[in-house]
């Protein structure tokens, strides 16, 4: 996105400015868009990737929990988490973050909880999901749950 974003600084043939706000000025993504290194940026991202087991390594599942009012969505979250970890049971391949608010915690007058599930294959994150939506906690009136394989985005 930096680098997105500094390729539209400027007009035609006259350079433009970019300024980055951010608490972590020497953070490793910044110092290689910086340096247009995109290789560089490659091979450590994707070391740091594979040393936390975040994808391309695993599969994450995001659930996201929403309603009009917060006190029915953090109980619906919490009731989630409690039948997501009974649902896993002994299968410590399965991590599940959560419940916690969304990043985007508030949107069009709706209060975002959500919790992430992380595996190594793909098959262990649907079969949670299978198993949670043929549950009857899908079936409660106050909240909403949308769950997503894979996500492009978890905001």
């Amino acid at each position: 996105m930096v680098t997105q974003s500094a390729g539209r600084a400027g007009r035609g043939d006259k350079p433009g400015t970019v300024i980055i706000q951010t608490y972590s000025p020497e953070h490793y993504s910044l110092l290689y868009a910086k340096n247009h290194d995109y290789v560089g940026f490659y091979k450590d991202e994707i070391k740091m990737r594979k040393e936390m087991n975040y994808p391309p390594f695993s599969h994450l599942g995001h659930i996201v929990i929403s309603g009009i009012g917060e006190d029915a969505v953090v109980k619906a979250a919490k009731e989630a988490g409690k039948l997501l970890n009974k649902l896993r049971g002994d299968d410590c391949n399965i991590e599940i973050w959560g419940p916690s608010p969304a990043p985007l915690s508030r949107i069009n007058n709706r209060h975002r909880w959500q919790l992430v599930l992380k595996a190594v294959k793909e098959e262990e994150v649907l079969k949670i999901f299978r198993d949670f939506n043929n549950s009857a906690f899908l079936n409660l009136e106050e909240v909403s749950v949308s769950m997503d394989i894979n996500p492009l985005n978890m905001l």
